[in-house]
């Protein structure tokens, strides 16, 4: 007889930020779970990311949440806003400048690969008095 452990991987996440919470041992995939950060506000927002070899899933699952989506290759270039629905499932394709901004309560599910290559890089000055936010 097998043991529960055995059967399924359960993950959980209650504080602050990310975490990776089923790295998938079978597979080349993981999911996480984000919740707040002051990182997450407009005011603390300071960089974008890409995933040069990953598309990234964000899943909004209570709060509210703005993806950002950036044009540009080795810059950053004009910044969309797209504001999450619930369950609703936001594909962000590989090498796309993106990040998020958050309610404090809310709490973004994300699967991406296992290997996942995470590049950072600071706004351009002025992106943010651009940005609407959390309206």
């Amino acid at each position: 007889m097998s043991s529960v452990a055995e059967l399924v991987d359960i993950g959980h996440w209650d504080g602050e930020g990310y975490k990776i919470v089923v790295d998938s041992p079978n597979e080349t995939w993981m999911t996480a779970i984000k919740n707040f950060t002051p990182s997450a506000t407009l005011e603390g927002l300071s960089t974008l990311q890409k995933h040069p070899n990953s598309d990234e899933v964000f899943v909004l699952l209570q709060g509210r949440a703005v993806l950002l989506v950036a044009e540009g290759d080795d810059e950053i270039g004009d910044i969309h806003e797209i504001p999450m629905q619930p369950r609703t499932v936001y594909n962000v394709r590989r090498n796309v400048w993106h990040g998020t901004l958050m309610s404090e309560d809310a709490v973004l599910l994300i699967a991406e690969n296992s290997d996942t290559i995470g590049i950072d890089k600071p706004l351009p000055p002025g992106a943010k008095a651009r940005l609407r936010g959390l309206c």
